[in-house]
């Protein structure tokens, strides 16, 4: 195996290789040329006297040598003749024999003086081998050598991150290392923890992922979070060099996100990753959902979140970032020559790079052939305009044209599941939307259909994933397939409540609450898809109690026509404890519960009702949980009632004297105290008082002993000497803020050149 991979190279790339290979060599400095000027030569030295020698590269690693000879004979030899040098090398990747170079020295005589000086794949190979310092100035040389491979391969890197390592390395040609790239590496350096946010397709994910590529080769260890930080905290190690990396932290719905607490369990993570220097933490978020969720939270106002936000724009981008963008899309993208010609046709490259909608995911898009597939060389320039002018309909040619029906609908149920699902839940409800109308009329058919489409969405609207042995999921392709779909979808309850159905589960119910709250759909057609539901599946035996939980409590808190619904409600209600003790909704569980006794549809003396609270207290002792559960206390019989109350009291002061000291960090209690030998008294009233609020919350009384007991198993000293420890560097940082000129259109059809 070779030690570098020449492939991950453009043709520029090769040459700036090739440039500073032989410049090495020699112990010279060899100028760089432009591309098509100069009769093609690619770098120039100076001999002793007035000698001066040529560098021409050959990057024709796909064409091979039978190619490359013909080449050099019929236009490399007359272009050599006319500079007539001191001294000629060239250096190609294509694998060159003993014989190979034998020929190209008789085919460029008498210019070349010695067969060393003809540079083929396995030359430049050991001569990188033994100069690493030259490696690492060509970064993606350097990232997919096989060392570095090594690396990766033998990190210590946990579950799903083995995948998403290989994923961000398989990027690797594609990827442009703009200024961007070190400002974020300073920055997570300095602090810790980054947040990248910017727009829907400027590159966030990507820019995150090879920051933590880089650490990955730094020695530490890379742990993806995909739903919860609680993942993140079942791996850390102390004392161990690990990243973790959460991308799109907040989803495409903040009220969601802090519906779970997340920003509180989000600051808290960053307190720990700041005072541990084995450690660190890459977010990214688009930056209105950060925004919106800055201002609804107290807590990422009140720990000016904003320090670590570093903001990436189209506009910090320069015109030749942009242009390498586009040409690495193109050059490593599979598009037919034809397709690239269309591109040359009067520099309309330029007008890409210049246009106001410009972003990479854009650029991704339009040259991918899976994409555009069906789009003929002479339409490309044309679509490619109508992308560029509504960027918000790149996704329709594919939906509409590329996928069938069983295709759409697996893609739809994503969607609407929140942007991941099962492939098992999308196989089942796949069938349950489209076995009687996708023309397959016998079970051995439409399993073969759903192959087919399964094939065709993989790769153009969907990604696969696989997490070890645990079985495997979908999910989008990119967020921009979401925000699509919903704008199609957002007006047709009736299409919103058959996904909903076929999904059956408490995600796709919390996905629909968020876009309603989000005004992605209006109050008529919110109503009316749980009027819809409701009817159809209060009974159903066959969706699980967390799916009928939340239905329930959805139904309830609307303001519908309930008595429609009243017969499911009170046969729901008949049967609902065993239900509401197998369920993990517990909020949900408590408000129904509540309604049901409300209504007297479960009697107040049920012993089922304490069976149930024991149920989510053995589950659960969390506050978000247990609040709501204390809630029925009031209504039900004294002896339950006194029962319950004692239980769950138990379990409360038990949960917050092993989680105190999380509790005050998380929420800023003694933040301003931080002299542990003069402000202990003060600080230690400061949480009485807290944990005195936070537990009036409760149907439950509370006494000073219990408050007492809390509060002697909170480590304060300890905590205010991590105050007393931490820096003070509060001062906000913003994204660079510069306007780039994209007056570099010389430099940008030099990279464009197509001359030999």
């Amino acid at each position: 195996m070779s030690n570098y991979d020449l492939h991950k190279l453009n043709d520029k790339e090769f040459e700036a290789l090739a440039t500073d290979v032989i410049g090495t060599n020699l112990g010279k400095r060899v100028e760089r040329f432009k591309s098509g000027r100069d009769l093609g030569v690619d770098g120039r030295f100076f001999m002793t006297g007035s000698g001066e020698g040529i560098v021409q590269a050959k990057h024709w690693v796909r064409s091979g040598f039978p190619a490359l000879l013909t080449y050099l004979t019929d236009v490399e030899k007359p272009k050599i003749d006319r500079l007539k040098p001191k001294r000629y090398f060239l250096v190609t990747s294509v694998p060159l024999s003993r014989v190979n170079k034998q020929a190209i020295a008789s085919t460029l005589a008498p210019h070349v003086t010695s067969e060393a000086d003809i540079w083929g794949e396995a030359d430049i190979q050991d001569f990188l081998t033994q100069h690493a310092e030259l490696v690492k100035r060509h970064y993606k040389l350097w990232l997919a050598s096989a060392e570095v491979l090594r690396l990766m391969l033998n990190a210590p890197i946990v579950g799903r991150s083995q995948f998403k390592t290989q994923e961000i390395a398989d990027f690797l040609p594609k990827y442009v290392v703009t200024a961007r790239h070190s400002v974020a590496m300073a920055r997570l350096d300095k602090l810790g923890t980054i947040i990248i946010t910017g727009d829907p397709g400027i590159g966030k994910t990507t820019l995150a992922e090879h920051v933590a590529l880089d650490h990955v080769l730094r020695g530490f260890e890379i742990c993806v979070v995909e739903n919860s930080l609680n993942e993140a905290e079942g791996v850390w190690v102390n004392g161990t060099k690990q990243l973790f990396y959460f991308d799109d932290f907040l989803g495409r719905n903040y009220l969601a996100a802090l519906d779970r607490h997340e920003d509180s369990h989000v600051l808290a993570f960053m307190r720990r990753i700041e005072a541990d220097r084995s450690k660190r933490f890459v977010l990214t978020s688009r930056a209105t959902i950060l925004q919106q969720g800055r201002n609804l939270s107290d807590l990422f106002r009140a720990q000016n979140i904003d320090r670590a936000q570093y903001e990436i724009r189209v506009e910090d981008l320069s015109g030749i970032e942009r242009a390498h963008i586009l040409y690495n899309h193109i050059w490593f993208g599979n598009l037919s020559p034809e397709h690239i010609d269309q591109l040359y046709v009067d520099k309309r490259y330029q007008q890409i790079i210049a246009h106001r909608n410009f972003n990479p995911r854009l650029i991704a898009f339009i040259t991918d052939p899976h994409k555009i597939a069906g789009v003929p060389a002479p339409g490309y320039w044309t679509y490619i305009t109508e992308m560029l002018n509504n960027p918000v309909e790149i996704w329709r040619g594919v939906f509409d044209q590329q996928l069938d029906l069983i295709g759409r609908t697996m893609v739809t149920l994503t969607v609407f599941n929140g942007g991941k699902l099962a492939e098992a839940e999308v196989r089942r409800g796949c069938e349950q939307l489209t076995r009687t109308t996708a023309g397959a009329p016998n079970e051995a058919e439409w399993n073969l259909a759903f192959e087919r489409s399964y094939r065709t969405c993989v790769g153009t609207m969907l990604n696969k994933e696989v997490d070890g042995n645990k079985p495997p999921t979908v999910s989008l392709f990119n967020p921009s397939v979401g925000d699509f779909l919903l704008r199609r979808h957002s007006g047709n309850s009736r299409t919103m409540a058959e996904a909903l159905g076929a999904l059956k589960s408490p995600s796709a119910l919390h996905h629909l609450r968020a876009m309603h709250r989000n005004h992605l759909i209006s109050d008529a057609n919110f109503d009316s898809v749980w009027m819809d539901l409701g009817p159809r599946y209060l009974r159903d035996e066959q969706a699980s109690p967390d799916f009928i939980i939340c239905l329930t409590s959805e139904i309830i808190d609307r303001d519908l026509p309930r008595e429609s619904l009243a017969v499911e409600l009170q046969s729901l209600a008949r049967r609902w404890l065993p239900f509401a003790e197998n369920s993990t909704q517990h909020e949900e569980a408590a408000h129904v519960t509540c309604h049901f006794l409300e209504n007297a549809w479960i009697h107040p003396a049920d012993p089922g009702l304490l069976t149930w609270i024991r149920a989510v207290i053995q589950d659960t002792a969390l506050d978000e949980y247990l609040v709501p559960v204390s809630g029925v206390i009031s209504l039900i019989d004294g002896d339950l009632a006194e029962t319950a109350a004692i239980e769950i009291s138990n379990a409360v002061v038990a949960n917050w004297k092993e989680n105190i000291d999380d509790y005050v960090r998380e929420d800023s209690v003694v933040s301003e105290y931080d002299n542990p030998d003069f402000e202990l008294d003060q600080a230690r009233r400061a949480v009485e008082d807290y944990v005195e609020n936070r537990l009036s919350d409760y149907n439950v009384e509370f006494g000073g002993k219990e408050i007492a007991e809390i509060v002697d198993t909170c480590s304060l000293s300890r905590i205010l000497r991590e105050n007393q420890d931490r820096s003070e560097d509060y001062s906000t940082h913003s994204g660079g803020g510069r306007v780039s000129s994209l007056g570099d259109a010389g430099a940008i059809d030099d990279l464009f050149d197509r001359t030999p």
